[in-house]
Protein backbone atom coordinates (compact mmCIF):
# COMPACT_ATOMS: atom_id res chain seq x y z
CA UNK A 1 0.00 0.00 0.00
CA UNK A 2 3.00 2.17 -0.71
CA UNK A 3 1.66 5.92 -0.71
CA UNK A 4 -2.02 5.26 1.04
CA UNK A 5 -3.51 5.60 4.28
CA UNK A 6 -6.60 4.36 6.23
CA UNK A 7 -7.71 3.48 9.81
CA UNK A 8 -9.58 0.91 10.88
CA UNK A 9 -10.78 -1.31 13.53
CA UNK A 10 -9.12 -4.78 14.16
CA UNK A 11 -11.81 -6.93 15.29
CA UNK A 12 -10.21 -10.49 15.27
CA UNK A 13 -6.65 -11.25 16.17
CA UNK A 14 -4.20 -13.74 16.00
CA UNK A 15 -0.69 -14.08 15.35
CA UNK A 16 -1.06 -15.04 11.77
CA UNK A 17 -3.58 -13.11 10.58
CA UNK A 18 -6.17 -9.98 11.43
CA UNK A 19 -9.47 -9.28 10.89
CA UNK A 20 -10.22 -5.70 10.55
CA UNK A 21 -12.55 -3.07 8.70
CA UNK A 22 -11.07 -0.34 7.21
CA UNK A 23 -11.29 2.96 5.68
CA UNK A 24 -9.48 2.23 2.76
CA UNK A 25 -9.94 -0.22 -0.23
CA UNK A 26 -7.68 -3.19 -0.28
CA UNK A 27 -7.85 -6.12 -2.98
CA UNK A 28 -6.80 -9.77 -1.86
CA UNK A 29 -3.37 -10.92 -2.71
CA UNK A 30 -2.34 -7.38 -2.25
CA UNK A 31 1.20 -6.67 -0.06
CA UNK A 32 0.26 -4.35 2.61
CA UNK A 33 1.66 -2.92 6.14
CA UNK A 34 0.09 -2.65 9.36
CA UNK A 35 0.06 -0.16 12.30
CA UNK A 36 -2.17 -1.51 15.15
CA UNK A 37 -2.43 0.81 18.24
CA UNK A 38 -3.83 -0.86 21.24
CA UNK A 39 -6.10 -0.28 24.14
CA UNK A 40 -3.21 0.88 25.87
CA UNK A 41 -1.20 2.87 23.39
CA UNK A 42 1.25 0.06 22.34
CA UNK A 43 1.67 0.14 18.87
CA UNK A 44 2.40 -3.14 17.28
CA UNK A 45 4.09 -2.62 13.75
CA UNK A 46 3.59 -5.67 10.55
CA UNK A 47 5.99 -5.15 7.96
CA UNK A 48 4.73 -7.58 5.45
CA UNK A 49 1.22 -8.82 5.24
CA UNK A 50 -1.19 -10.14 2.32
CA UNK A 51 -4.53 -9.61 2.42
CA UNK A 52 -6.73 -12.92 2.11
CA UNK A 53 -10.11 -11.69 1.99
CA UNK A 54 -12.24 -8.53 1.19
CA UNK A 55 -15.98 -8.18 2.01
CA UNK A 56 -17.43 -4.70 1.56
CA UNK A 57 -15.81 -2.81 3.94
CA UNK A 58 -13.59 -5.56 5.79
CA UNK A 59 -10.41 -7.37 5.02
CA UNK A 60 -8.68 -10.26 6.34
CA UNK A 61 -4.45 -9.93 6.12
CA UNK A 62 -2.26 -12.86 6.79
CA UNK A 63 1.04 -11.49 9.09
CA UNK A 64 4.11 -12.55 6.99
CA UNK A 65 6.69 -10.74 9.17
CA UNK A 66 6.15 -9.77 12.88
CA UNK A 67 8.99 -8.76 14.90
CA UNK A 68 9.52 -10.43 18.18
CA UNK A 69 8.55 -7.53 20.10
CA UNK A 70 5.07 -7.23 18.16
CA UNK A 71 4.76 -10.82 18.56
CA UNK A 72 5.24 -10.49 22.54
CA UNK A 73 2.64 -7.48 22.33
CA UNK A 74 0.12 -9.45 20.53
CA UNK A 75 0.88 -12.84 22.50
CA UNK A 76 -0.05 -10.57 25.89
CA UNK A 77 -3.21 -8.72 24.46
CA UNK A 78 -4.91 -11.92 23.56
CA UNK A 79 -3.98 -13.29 27.15
CA UNK A 80 -5.24 -10.27 28.76
CA UNK A 81 -8.44 -10.70 26.61
CA UNK A 82 -8.97 -14.34 27.00
CA UNK A 83 -8.43 -13.72 31.18
CA UNK A 84 -10.90 -10.55 30.88
CA UNK A 85 -13.55 -12.96 29.04
CA UNK A 86 -12.80 -15.82 31.32
CA UNK A 87 -13.22 -13.47 34.49
CA UNK A 88 -16.52 -12.05 33.35
CA UNK A 89 -18.53 -15.65 32.27
CA UNK A 90 -17.47 -16.87 36.06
Amino acid sequence: MLGHQGLGTVWNLSLSGWGFSRGLPLRPDEDCSVIVSSANHQRILVDEAVVMWVRANESGTEIGTLDPLAKVRVENYVKRLVNECAEAIQ
